[in-house]
């Protein structure tokens, strides 16, 4: 309920005293506190049931982008730039008797996705948005791989998650930055094509790790 109350980019802030470190889940019932450990990992599950509320497109290699993708509004587009590219790495996890399991996914979110005319662009500049899409998706697979080699529980999952994941983003934006820094946005064709070849090969060497098939 907590979750559907909240309007599409809203914030859920819980403040209260937690339990002791060590304190099972029975000190709820007494003291009415809980272990952050329970708390985080929870809420990290229960919020990948709330991003269907909001659509999105799941990074697929037989699935590009289209100008038709592009459906958000930008009131105060930045000036040389002409498309606007929303894409986020979305982790989530279950527990079972086998353990701890994550799914990381790489999401392209239409409604904050933006082009300057409403037919689009050049196909050449939906080449470069692709670029940042497929960017995403490497450094997902960077998660993914960091995640399989990591010993997860329910005690160190959610934080475990949250750190590695900013990790992997804050190199995923300057990575994104230099992209468009280096291509001009997508307007010099010859470095593009450079850039395009090299996330291609990159998104190669972790096969292994793509993105899983969306059920």
């Amino acid at each position: 309920k907590m979750f559907d109350a909240l309007k599409p980019g809203g914030l859920l802030v819980i403040s209260d005293h937690s339990a002791k470190p060590g304190e099972g889940i029975s000190v709820a019932k007494t003291l009415h506190r809980i272990r952050l450990a329970i708390l985080i990992p929870a809420l990290v599950v229960l919020g990948s049931f709330n991003q269907g509320n909001q659509a999105y497109i799941t990074w697929q290699s037989d699935r590009p982008l289209t100008w038709s993708d592009f459906r958000g509004n930008n009131p105060m587009p930045s000036e040389g730039v002409d498309a606007i590219s929303h894409c986020v790495l979305y982790p989530s996890c279950s527990f079972d008797k086998h353990g701890v399991r994550c799914v990381v996914e790489t999401r392209f979110v239409p409604s904050k996705s933006w082009a300057r005319s409403k037919e689009g662009g050049s196909a050449q500049l939906l080449r470069h948005e692709q670029g940042h899409f497929d960017l995403t998706e490497y450094y997902a697979r960077q998660l993914r791989l960091v995640l399989s080699r990591s010993t997860l529980t329910p005690e160190n999952v959610g934080q475990r998650i949250s750190v590695l994941t900013d990790s992997i983003m804050t190199i995923c934006d300057a990575r994104q930055e230099l992209y468009d820094t280096e291509t001009l946005l997508g307007r010099d064709e010859e470095v593009q094509l450079r850039w395009g070849a090299a996330i291609k090969a990159d998104l190669q060497a972790l096969s292994d790790y793509a993105q899983p098939t969306p059920r």
